[in-house]
């Protein structure tokens, strides 16, 4: 049984707000429209690979710290079929050959945004046009935008993971 305000349960972990009401505050409504469009449920309409996509979700989920965010959208990964060593090894993308160029150069990008690692915005956005055209660097922009807003949502609830096996 909980002791926050408000949880819920997933991968069956139950995760709980200690700090702030969602359902008292209205708090998730601008992240949940901002999603519709450029978040998971959007990922086929964006003109952007959908396993990318998912694994900048992943890079700022974990860079955040975000235990429910990472525990999401590893999961997210793993049911798009992206290969294990990618989900596993994403805090250490720099220094693995399992990532492609242009999942690099998204990557750079969305620390560099996400304001998260040291960088130049320019010139992370700079090694995206090698990679991607402009529709494409829009989308992962504000794909890298909505998940800040999320990890920070639910670091600011207090949104704290409880195992319940």
């Amino acid at each position: 049984m909980s002791t926050g305000i408000t949880s819920r349960t997933f991968e069956g972990i139950e995760f709980v707000d200690t700090r702030i009401d969602h359902n008292e505050t209205g708090f998730d409504a601008l992240p949940k429209a901002m999603a519709e469009a450029y978040g998971t449920p959007a990922g086929p309409v964006l003109p952007l690979d959908q396993e990318l996509g998912e694994l900048v979700r992943l890079l700022i989920a974990v860079n955040s710290r975000c235990a429910y965010c990472t525990i999401l959208h590893a999961g997210e990964a793993r049911k798009m079929g992206i290969a294990a060593v990618k989900i596993d090894a994403i805090s250490a993308w720099r220094t693995s050959s399992h990532f492609t160029e242009p999942e690099a150069a998204a990557f750079a990008y969305a620390e560099a945004l996400s304001g998260l690692r040291e960088g130049d915005i320019a010139g992370a956005h700079d090694g995206l046009r090698p990679h991607f055209d402009e529709a494409a660097i829009e989308a992962l922009t504000m794909a890298i935008i909505n998940m800040d807003v999320w990890t920070r949502l639910f670091l600011a609830r207090g949104h704290t993971p409880r195992s319940t096996r």
